[in-house]
């Protein structure tokens, strides 16, 4: 749908763990996942309609946005650590403000609004699919 690759977003993860991990039985089951397809496809269709998405993400080097997501699959593997952006940014090779600039041109979301949605949805699973209790799953995603 897009020249460059581009990050799946909360929202949209969100909908595909949903149709995943759908449990109606089968007489609800296909209106259910049919009405979840839909709406995944609908946000798909809006994303590429979003013209200040792309005409901004057009003025970021091929290379900060190779590192912008680099830097995201970091974030996620090392999701239970102290992450500050200092240290982000000697990561990925960028000062602070050009990090936080650029990391909100891609995800459209802050550095810490994007780890904290990454961990309640972390925590989230694990309570949910895992059993873990409250305490446990936050520990677990730091």
């Amino acid at each position: 749908m897009w020249e460059k690759s581009k990050p799946i977003s909360a929202e949209l993860k969100i909908h595909i763990n949903k149709i995943i991990n759908c449990n109606y039985p089968n007489d609800l089951k296909k209106p259910y996942l049919e009405a979840k397809i839909s709406e995944l496809l609908i946000l798909l269709l809006a994303k590429t309609n979003e013209n200040n998405y792309e005409k901004e993400n057009i003025n970021l080097p091929e290379e900060d946005y190779k590192n912008i997501i680099k830097l995201g699959t970091y974030i996620k593997i090392h999701l239970r650590e102290s992450l500050t952006i200092t240290e982000l940014a000697t990561i990925v090779g960028m000062n602070s403000s050009k990090l936080k600039h650029d990391f909100k041109v891609v995800y459209s979301t802050t550095i810490f609004k994007y780890i904290t949605k990454l961990r309640m949805e972390k925590a989230k699973e694990l309570i949910v699919e895992k059993n873990y209790n409250i305490t446990e799953a936050s520990y677990k995603v730091g």
